[in-house]
């Protein structure tokens, strides 16, 4: 029963991560189509 609350709380943490990283890529890729416009 722990073993599967700790699981879910990894999981939550991974997408957090996972989220963030992916709005950080997104970010970049805009700024890249930002120099290409210029």
């Amino acid at each position: 029963m722990v073993q599967s609350m700790d699981k879910e709380r990894a999981m939550g943490i991974i997408k957090h991560e996972k989220s963030k990283s992916d709005k950080k890529v997104f970010q970049y890729i805009e700024q890249l189509k930002n120099i290409d416009m210029n």
